[in-house]
């Protein structure tokens, strides 16, 4: 899994609103995780991101900067349960406290928050939190993959966010891919930025390929039914293939416009080179004419 790079045009569903303070279940702890593209000695690694990302999530400590590439902070809470009992028939106070919790931080335009119950886990997710309730032993793991995941689908969305602001800009530069004039060449910067910002999203689509796309681990574990059930909700395979739909548009539109480009410029040289060209053999045709003239007056 890939860290991507820190950009000025971040988009801001990744960041956390300050929710309204509410109540936690009994026993709950709160584990603070940022993402970062390199984790340095001093950091306390959650979870290292899988090839062919570098990476991964470590921990939030007060007053000390996560070096995030975002700027925000996922928190997860993780609620002990004490037996296996406990587990079995959990309290419907404490699971109405985690969705309270988790969906406390959601905000106008988010997805619906996602509910997982099964081999003894109870897991609420969304985008911007995740609680979780499961015997002792078995936080820690299912910390680690819910931080994968979560990266997973902000790379996603992220990308998505991308293309959508993306679109009314190319309808805007459609009648480039057809004609390209003098006039045009103010807009090069611009189409350069957008191409450059394509291919950057084509190439963190395709590092999330082989993670995304991942097929079943046999046999089975907890963490990692936990991974493919929540890939599998945020319908993950399907928004990468449609990102990469997407981006074959993108990519094909803006390579005809780098043609149209470099054809002017091309033929402006051209066109400079033929006029420099008839410059120096009409003042050939000159010299040649004026040596003619006084030779004949000096032979007359």
């Amino acid at each position: 899994m890939s860290v991507r790079p820190q950009s000025p045009t971040e988009p801001a569903s990744n960041a956390t609103p300050k929710p309204p303070t509410v109540p936690l279940p009994p026993d709950a702890t709160l584990l603070r995780i940022a993402f970062v593209s390199q984790i340095a000695p001093n950091q306390t690694a959650i979870a290292r991101l899988r090839p062919p990302m570098t990476g991964g999530a470590i921990l939030v400590h007060d007053g000390v900067p996560g070096g995030t590439t975002n700027g925000d902070e996922y928190p997860i809470l993780r609620v002990p349960a004490k037996s296996d009992d406990t587990i079995a028939h959990p309290d419907a106070e404490v699971l109405s406290l985690m969705r309270t919790w988790v969906e406390s931080a959601s905000s106008e335009g988010d997805h619906p928050s996602i509910f997982m119950s099964f081999h003894g886990v109870h897991v609420h997710w969304s985008p911007r939190r995740c609680a979780i309730y499961a015997l002792t032993d078995k936080l820690e793991t299912l910390s680690k993959t819910v931080a994968e995941v979560t990266y997973y689908d902000r790379e996603l969305r992220d990308v998505e966010q991308l293309l959508c602001n993306a679109w009314p800009q190319w309808e805007q530069d459609l009648p480039l891919a057809f004609e390209f004039e003098d006039r045009s060449l103010a807009k090069r910067p611009g189409l350069r930025r957008q191409f450059q910002q394509i291919v950057l999203g084509r190439a963190r689509v395709a590092r999330l390929g082989p993670v995304v796309n991942a097929p079943h681990l046999h046999p089975p574990t907890l963490a990692s039914q936990v991974n493919e059930r929540l890939r599998e909700r945020t319908q993950m395979a399907h928004r990468h293939e449609s990102l990469g739909d997407q981006l074959e548009v993108f990519e094909w539109f803006y390579e005809m416009c780098g043609q149209r480009v470099s054809d002017l410029v091309l033929t402006r040289s051209s066109n400079l080179l033929e006029w420099v060209i008839i410059v120096l053999l009409l003042v050939q045709l000159l010299l040649s004419s004026f040596e003619i003239l006084t030779a004949t007056a000096i032979n007359g």
